[in-house]
């Protein structure tokens, strides 16, 4: 069979859409597709497609430029995205010859390394060259209110019994979790008077001068770089509507934490500071609007082995949260930074819900 390999203009994305929409209907919206890889995006992207011999559309494999941050220097790097083979051809060896297609293409870029997340792809992408760190990335979840949250537990390959065994775990956490948030509650504490919470920025580099003071402690942190254009874009301009709270103290910048929302639930998309003391001023704030909004749960994820994600978990735990396992592994492929040790060292990681897009 003939095999066409090609970019996809960004110009015209509506037939890889339709393609997807086949198998994840309008999990992501036609606006989606314009926002990540077309006109909507600031940032380069390069979406790739595989088409058949009567010029249907049968694999994609897409890649976003974004601006990450390793100490003080700032590379432009790509993040994996968009995989998806067309039933009829899995198993069939497509995904790697994509991959070695898309290594190809995405080297034309002249970006420094390539990361993601994956859980199904492992084999493909080990051909790639990636490396695979499994089980690094965990989520935490609040589940606020039981009826919201069975609503939206995915039972549908579950038989009867099964069901009811994890509604109950459900009940059950939910429970444990109301029981420790009202024991935790903090909205007692008072903010002191020195401190406020607003929900824009009041300098459009105040994000970038607070990574710079968190990393005269952690030096070889790699977070994204969140600069003007990546702000708007990511934050203002996101598909899904998401809350910002910045906290100041003397006009400073001392942390923040932005909030996606969903119909029934919502993700803690990022939450950082500079020390525990604004994590925790942040953490009367974030009660306060779990108290407000009933959703059925709430999710943060990080990176289990990345020292200022564990103080955002021990934060968490303590008013309720649990920790259960990431929905995909972290995968890594060097193109052209130099020290590799460093870069594949996890640790160094600052990985949350940002990185995915929320989507």
């Amino acid at each position: 069979m003939k095999e066409n390999f090609y970019r996809v203009d960004k110009q015209n994305l509506l037939e890889v859409y339709l393609f997807h929409y086949k198998y994840t209907e309008n999990k992501r919206s036609e606006y989606i597709w314009n926002w990540e890889y077309g006109i909507n995006n600031p940032q380069n992207s390069l979406l790739l497609a595989v088409k058949d011999e009567n010029d249907n559309i049968i694999a994609t494999q897409g890649m976003m430029t974004i601006k990450i941050a390793f100490g003080n220097a700032i590379y432009e790097t790509g993040k994996n995205e968009s995989l998806l083979i067309d039933d009829a051809f899995r198993g069939k060896s497509l995904s790697s010859r994509l991959y070695k297609y898309a290594i190809n293409e995405y080297d034309k870029e002249n970006i420094s390394f390539l990361w993601g997340f994956s859980r199904k792809a492992i084999i493909p992408l080990k051909k790639a060259d990636f490396k695979i760190f499994e089980g690094v990335i965990k989520r935490l979840v609040l589940p606020v209110n039981f009826k919201q949250a069975q609503s939206i537990i995915p039972t549908n390959n579950l038989n009867g019994l099964k069901k009811h065994i994890l509604k109950f775990i459900v009940l059950f956490a939910t429970i444990y979790s109301k029981i420790i948030f009202n024991i935790k509650n903090l909205q007692k504490n008072k903010i002191p008077k020195t401190v406020e919470i607003t929900q824009d920025l009041k300098k459009s580099s105040d994000i970038i001068k607070l990574y710079d003071v968190i990393k005269k402690d952690f030096p070889e942190l790699i977070h994204i770089y969140q600069d003007e254009d990546y702000y708007n874009w990511r934050i203002k301009k996101s598909p899904i509507s998401i809350d910002t709270f910045f906290l100041y103290e003397n006009d400073e910048l001392k942390g923040y934490f932005y909030l996606g929302k969903h119909e029934k639930f919502c993700e803690i998309t990022d939450f950082t500071f500079v020390d525990e003391k604004y994590g925790k001023l942040l953490l009367i704030k974030l009660q306060e609007i779990i108290i407000i909004n009933k959703y059925g749960f709430i999710f943060y994820t990080g990176n289990n082995t990345n020292l200022i994600n564990k103080k955002v978990f021990k934060l968490l735990f303590s008013i309720g949260f649990i920790k259960i396992d990431g929905p995909n592994n972290f995968v890594l492929r060097n193109f052209n930074f130099q020290v590799e040790t460093k870069l594949f060292k996890i640790e160094n990681w600052y990985i949350s819900d940002l990185w995915s897009e929320g989507i």
